[in-house]
C-alpha cells in the first residue's frame, strides 16, 4: 500500500488562494482541487482514473470529520485494519468520521470517479467546536452501522452553488466566513437527522419488541414462525431476531422457549393441576418432552420442583 497521503499537507496558508495538485505516482490522471477555508474547514474537489486496482491510506487531522458527497463513478472507502467497506457513489452523501485512524481509498482498474469533500476539524479547545464532537459522539454511538461511515439523506449535499463558491480564489474575509456559516448549518442539520433520526429507529424498535412479545405470548401452544412473525411486524427475518436477540440477549424462540417455561413453573405453583395438562397447556407434546426442558432449565423436574415448594 503506498504511503499515507496528508490532505492537511496539501493545503495552503489561508491567504484564499485554491492549491491545485495531482498524484501521478497513484493515478494515471487525477486532479484535485483544495481551498481551505479557514482553520477548521477545508474543501476538495477530485478527480481521479487508474488504470489498475489502487489502495492508498489517507490520513486527516484527529477530530477530523468529512461530509463526502459523490459526484461520478464509484470509490470505495474503509477503516485501516478493519474489514467493513463502504461505496460512495454518483448523488450519495456520506458522513465520514475517521476518529484519527487512516481512512483507506479503494480505485477500481479503469473507473473514473469524482468526488466533493468539505473537511471540518473540530478544535476542542473551542466550546462550540468541543461541544459538537460530544454531541456528535453521543449521536453516533446509537447508529447500527458504525461509528466511521454514516449515510446521509441527499437533501444535505451542498449546493453546486456552495461547492463552487467554497472552491473560489481570492475570496475576501466575508464570504469565507458566509461560506463557514453555511456549512456548519449543514453539518448542525446532519447531527439532528443522526440522533433524531436513530431516536426514531429506536422507538420503532421498542415498538417491534413489544409487538412480538404479545403475538408470542398470545398463544404459547401454537406461536407463530419467525417468518409469519417478520410478515407481521413488517421486517425482515434476519433483522428481526437480530433486534430480538440485541434486546433480550436470546432468540426469539429461545425467548419463546423461556418464557413458556415459566409460565408452566407458575402453573407447577400456583395451581393442582397434573404435569401432563400443565404439559399441553404450555404447548409441549409430552410429558416427558416439557420434563426433560424443565429439568435443563431448573435442573429439577417438575414434580421434585413442585414437591419443594
Amino acid at each position: 500500500m503506498p504511503n499515507i497521503i496528508r490532505p492537511v499537507e496539501f493545503q495552503p496558508t489561508e491567504n484564499g488562494e485554491v492549491n491545485a495538485f495531482n498524484l501521478p505516482e497513484i493515478y494515471d490522471y487525477s486532479h484535485f482541487q483544495s481551498h481551505r477555508q479557514s482553520h477548521q474547514l477545508t474543501a476538495t474537489k477530485s478527480h481521479c482514473v487508474s488504470s489498475f486496482d489502487k489502495t492508498y491510506k489517507i490520513k486527516h487531522a484527529e477530530n477530523t470529520v468529512l461530509l463526502v458527497v459523490g459526484l461520478k463513478g464509484r470509490t470505495g472507502f474503509s477503516i485501516e485494519n478493519k474489514h467493513d467497506q463502504i461505496y460512495v457513489e454518483q448523488g450519495d452523501v456520506w458522513l465520514f468520521t475517521p476518529q484519527g485512524q487512516n481512512l483507506v481509498r479503494h480505485q477500481a482498474a479503469g473507473k473514473s470517479s469524482s468526488m466533493f469533500v468539505m473537511a471540518l476539524q473540530l478544535d476542542l479547545k473551542v466550546k462550540f467546536y468541543a461541544e459538537l464532537a460530544q454531541e456528535l459522539s453521543a449521536g453516533l454511538k446509537l447508529r447500527a452501522n458504525g461509528n466511521y461511515f454514516n449515510k446521509i439523506d441527499k437533501e444535505f449535499s451542498p449546493s453546486l452553488a456552495l461547492q463552487t463558491a467554497m472552491l473560489e480564489p481570492s475570496q475576501n474575509m466575508g464570504q469565507r466566513l458566509k461560506n463557514e456559516g453555511r456549512v456548519l448549518e449543514i453539518f448542525g442539520q446532519v447531527l439532528d437527522q443522526l440522533i433524531g433520526s436513530e431516536n426514531g429507529n429506536v422507538n420503532r424498535e421498542d415498538k417491534i419488541f413489544k409487538q412480538v412479545q404479545v403475538r408470542l405470548l398470545d398463544d404459547l401452544m401454537n406461536p407463530p414462525s419467525l417468518n409469519k412473525l417478520a410478515q407481521e411486524v413488517g421486517i425482515n427475518h434476519v433483522k428481526l431476531n437480530k433486534m430480538f436477540s440485541h434486546q433480550t440477549g436470546m432468540t426469539i424462540f429461545q425467548y419463546y422457549r423461556h418464557v413458556r417455561m415459566q409460565r408452566a413453573a407458575e402453573a407447577l405453583r400456583a395451581t393442582d393441576h397434573s404435569i401432563t395438562s400443565i404439559a399441553f397447556e404450555h404447548g409441549f407434546n409430552s410429558s416427558s418432552h416439557f420434563s426433560n426442558a424443565f429439568a435443563k432449565m431448573y435442573n429439577l423436574s417438575p414434580k421434585q420442583y413442585r414437591f419443594l415448594l
